[in-house]
């Protein structure tokens, strides 16, 4: 389970318990909060996106945006060329001397009140992999407030 309400936030999982957020991880929380990450940039007074060029992987033409935080993590962003849509994420986070790496890979863009969203995503966190299939996507529906309290 992770908390973050913007400020501050917590893990916590059944091995370590709960662990308060460092700061960069906050930092980090705040630049992947909301349905549209991208819009926390604009606001950004540091950690700002710095373009790194324009890579080819698969015939396709990428730009690389990269967010460095701190020692703590460098995130890259992948927009295709052509369409301007981010189909892959790649994080690489250094804690205790250790590095893990992990990549997000999106597809099956469909535009949901003229947003296009990926309704198909794989992950791969080190060994682990997983596909995530998104049925529909509802913006602005009805929602319960219980959903969202501790």
């Amino acid at each position: 389970k992770q908390y973050f309400d913007g400020k501050t936030g917590y893990q916590f999982s059944q091995q370590t318990g709960k662990k308060e957020m460092s700061a960069d991880e906050i930092n980090m929380a705040l630049l992947e909060q909301g349905v549209v990450p991208e819009l926390n940039w604009l606001n950004l007074k540091e950690n700002k996106p710095t373009l790194t060029g324009i890579e080819t992987e698969n015939g396709k033409m990428y730009y690389v945006l990269k967010f460095s935080i701190g020692n703590y993590a460098e995130i890259f962003h992948y927009y295709d060329k052509s369409t301007l849509l981010k189909t892959k994420t790649v994080k690489v986070i250094n804690n205790n001397g250790e590095s893990m790496t992990s990549v997000a890979e999106y597809s099956d863009f469909k535009a949901i009140n003229g947003i296009n969203f990926p309704h198909q995503s794989m992950v791969n966190l080190g060994p682990i992999s997983f596909s995530i299939s998104v049925d529909s996507i509802v913006i602005n529906g009805a929602i319960d407030l219980k959903d969202f309290t501790e």
